[in-house]
């Protein structure tokens, strides 16, 4: 068995850094998950397989039979069957039985979206007094070639071991290790029903099963009774698909280990960014992490998936994403680490509007307060002549204005 391949990745936009480790355990293999037919009574109704990513299934059919409840003797393919080894027991498990009278009778499986390749698969059981011609569609509803539908090797449920495949008192008998005849042809693939006993009745154990390499949007299985059988032959349809578990732990930035990791939202994805649908819900399959940072996804379709942690509240950062392949089986040790926020945008402050300097080299005028000449009469007393003290006067006014008499006598000249 090979080690999970776990292939990390986070989104740079908006971030300073983001941390995701591989996980490095041993992955338990994928497990099988039986589709329990539900609702629609006997013509119609639905397969819910309650695996997250797997689409659900609407059933039709003219068979006139409501699926049959599990019982102590109701058949079932066990753990050593080849459709068993791969997706489980099917004990105690529901499934459709299709009824073939006089007229064929056609049973219709329909996938909401395409299934994905490997991811499931279907088996018939009780096949021998009656053939089935199954065909089947993909993309676009693009006919399948028999290869794309997977079909395996015949086998016969009693012949794996006898003490666990069923009820002794169902299984064994004259045609206990009967296997159908199969073969195709272009898109079909035939199943035919090779019992021949005395009576002419159909037997037990004779079986079949596909696994689709291809996605898959229908099924179509069209039964018709051997023109040797006069009884109304009946026939199991099982649906399986296979589901891993998915679980891990969100961690805080390691340059902010305090930064909270309780109660954040993880959903998953496909690698092309489409919400992987929870049955249960109808809706996104969504978990919140605990007071640790540990999330779980106890069944998820086994196939690459993205896991998607939501950024805390208030924190400006992309979602942190690990990519996941789940297609080995569990994957239990993811470790996706939150990023740091992205720091806010540096706005440059805003220059102010220059205001008037207050020595501003503009000429500023400079009030002069006008001198009086006092008359000679009042001066006579002092001493001072009139003439003198009128030329020193004109002087000072003459330099209080800012004339330069210099200037103006040079100017003169």
């Amino acid at each position: 068995m090979r080690l999970p391949r776990l292939v990390l990745a986070s989104l740079a936009a908006a971030l300073v850094g983001a941390v995701a480790l591989p996980g490095v355990a041993a992955a338990a293999p994928p497990r099988g998950t039986y589709g329990l037919p539900t609702g629609g009574g006997a013509a119609a109704g639905s397969y819910d397989t309650a695996v997250v990513g797997f689409p659900g299934i609407e059933r039709s059919t003219t068979s006139g039979l409501a699926p049959t409840t599990p019982t102590t003797s109701a058949l079932f393919l066990n753990a050593a069957t080849p459709f068993g080894a791969v997706f489980g027991t099917s004990a105690g498990q529901s499934y459709l039985s299709v009824r073939t009278g006089a007229q064929a009778t056609t049973t219709v499986l329909t996938l909401a979206s395409p299934a994905p390749a490997g991811s499931w698969g279907f088996a018939l059981g009780d096949v021998d007094a009656e053939s089935f011609v199954v065909t089947g569609t993909g993309v676009d509803q693009q006919p399948l070639t028999a290869a794309e539908l997977g079909v395996q090797a015949a086998f016969s449920l009693c012949g794996a071991d006898p003490a666990d495949s069923t009820d002794p008192g169902v299984c064994p008998g004259p045609e206990a290790g009967n296997v159908p005849a199969i073969s195709s042809a272009g898109g079909a693939v035939t199943v035919a029903g090779t019992a021949d006993n005395a009576t002419g009745l159909d037997s037990e154990g004779a079986s079949a099963w596909f696994r689709p390499t291809a996605e898959v949007t229908s099924v179509t299985l069209v039964s018709t009774r051997r023109p040797t059988v006069g009884t109304t032959p009946t026939a199991q349809l099982w649906v399986a698909a296979l589901a891993a578990t998915l679980s891990g732990t969100v961690t805080p930035p390691p340059a902010t280990p305090e930064a909270p990791v309780a109660g954040l939202t993880v959903t998953l994805e496909t690698p092309e960014g489409e919400p992987l649908v929870d049955p249960a819900t109808d809706a996104p399959a969504t978990t919140v992490t605990g007071p640790d940072g540990a999330f779980d996804f106890p069944a998820v379709v086994a196939q690459p998936v993205v896991v998607v942690v939501a950024p805390p509240a208030g924190v400006d950062a992309a979602p942190t994403t690990v990519s996941v392949d789940l297609s080995d089986g569990d994957v239990l040790d993811v470790s996706a680490a939150l990023p740091v926020a992205a720091a806010p945008p540096v706005t440059p402050p805003t220059t102010p509007p220059a205001t008037p300097s207050a020595t501003s080299s503009a000429p500023v005028a400079v009030p002069v307060a006008p001198v009086a000449v006092t008359p000679a009469r009042q001066l006579a007393a002092t001493g001072t002549p009139v003439g003198l003290l009128a030329l020193g006067g004109g002087l000072l006014l003459a330099a209080g204005s800012g004339t330069v008499l210099v200037s103006r006598a040079r100017a003169g000249r």
